[in-house]
């Protein structure tokens, strides 16, 4: 489910996951996931396809960032808490596989 030597994570940030399997638990004490790019942090960039398809939110989270999720075609389960409050533009752009995702009510952006 991850080895926390998989994330790439500064501050609380998570900016990169390294590791290759279908079920993802994102570290407590991560509060944002963001991408600088297109291409979301869990579909492992062109040279390596990940066939993610769940991924473990902490309650510390509070900002999915744009195109944080984006291409992950494999995804099917993700459960989103209270206490996130921002969404980012195409976060799940392409997530073929979600068929759908409930937005907590503290999201407000």
């Amino acid at each position: 489910m991850g080895n926390s030597n998989e994330f790439e994570i500064n501050n609380g940030v998570l900016t990169g996951y390294s590791g290759c399997d279908s079920v993802i638990e994102i570290p407590d004490g991560v509060t944002e996931i963001r991408t600088e790019n297109w291409a979301g942090i869990f579909t492992g960039g062109w040279s390596r396809k990940l066939k993610v398809e769940k991924i473990i939110l902490p309650s510390s989270l509070r900002i999915i960032g744009k195109n944080a999720f984006s291409g992950c075609e494999w995804l099917t389960d993700i459960a989103l808490h209270d206490g996130i409050e921002e969404i980012g533009e195409h976060a799940f752009y392409n997530c073929k596989r979600l068929k759908s995702i409930t937005i907590p009510g503290t999201v407000k952006k």
